[in-house]
């Protein structure tokens, strides 16, 4: 744990982050996001016509064009 703020928080690994709404425990980057750091609390949105084809992406890399994936 790190001591941050006055909060004890979780040193979240790339491709995740805590969000502070589920206690000490780190979430995945939800698809169309990713997290290429360690101790994030958001994501990084992909850009526009760009998507993730997972959950925890850890680089912008992984935004593809959104007409390769099946909606």
């Amino acid at each position: 744990y790190l001591y941050l703020l006055g909060l004890f928080a979780v040193n979240c690994q790339p491709g995740t982050f805590n969000n502070f709404n589920n206690g000490t425990m780190c979430s995945e980057c939800p698809i169309g996001y990713y997290q290429n750091e360690s101790l994030a609390t958001t994501c990084t949105k992909c850009a526009a016509d760009f998507n993730t084809s997972n959950t925890g992406s850890k680089d912008s890399t992984d935004c593809q064009r959104k007409y390769n994936y099946k909606t």
